[in-house]
């Protein structure tokens, strides 16, 4: 998982766990949650995912998608709801209030993104031809797979935008034409899941050594100004694997 990856990356290490939750809407009551009012909250299909792994000592490091190069670290120690900061205050809330049923620090390594559509992966096997007593007949070649492409909605910090375009810009920079040589430093393990309507998994692919080789552009007009604004993503993959659940 792309996940996974990032967090080996960022913290030479592998996460214990890979974690997601919903993201929700408050039909009514926003922000009197945590002030002993009603609320109407409901479940959307966007997700939040965390890596997560312990430490040995009480240090607290947590890095973030939307962050880029950002790493905050701070001691169990010196957690309390005095304590100033930014986005990484909602996750030391959360252990925070955990108190002493958390003893060691912890690495973690969060993302979020939107999807508007995407497609299982098609696979192709080729014809060969072959001359049989006057007769052509045909049998299997190679089996290929075809590209892949995803189509995302562009949130208001650019976060999947930008994260796909510092990935291309690793595998080839635009201004030297360097980059990464490995196929193993640039390319991931991206999970493709087919929901029903309840968000039960109905299938499951891994796509196996997958990287980007296009982001489509984002047309900027006025004619277009109350759209929502999508890009598509194309990826290419090695081979894949398919679970039915």
């Amino acid at each position: 998982m792309l996940l996974a990856n990032t967090f080996t990356a960022l913290f030479s290490g592998n996460p214990e766990i890979v974690c997601e939750a919903p993201g929700r809407v408050n039909l009514i009551g926003e922000h009197v949650d945590y002030c002993d009012g009603f609320v109407m909250p409901f479940a959307i299909n966007d997700r939040t995912f965390a890596a997560i792994n312990r430490r040995s000592d009480r240090k607290i490091r947590i890095a973030s998608a939307q962050r880029p190069g950002v790493i905050v670290e701070c001691s169990l120690d010196q957690l309390s709801p005095d304590n100033d900061g930014d986005w990484e205050c909602y996750i030391l809330g959360v252990i925070w209030a955990f108190g002493d049923r958390i003893t060691t620090g912890l690495d973690i390594n969060r993302t979020s993104f939107l999807v508007k559509a995407t497609s299982l992966p098609g696979q192709t096997i080729s014809e060969i031809e072959v001359q049989f007593r006057g007769r052509q007949l045909y049998v299997a070649g190679d089996r290929t797979v075809e590209t892949w492409t995803t189509t995302f909605i562009n949130d208001t910090d650019f976060m999947v935008r930008n994260a796909m375009e510092r990935w291309m810009s690793g595998i080839n920079d635009l201004e030297t034409g360097l980059g990464l040589n490995n196929v193993s430093d640039y390319t991931a393990q991206v999970r493709v899941e087919q929901l029903d309507r309840d968000d039960n998994i109905l299938k499951s692919y891994v796509l196996k050594n997958c990287w980007p080789t296009a982001v489509t552009p984002i047309e900027l007009s006025y004619d277009t100004v109350s759209d929502i604004e999508t890009f598509d993503v194309t990826w290419r993959y090695t081979s894949f694997s398919a679970s039915a659940v």
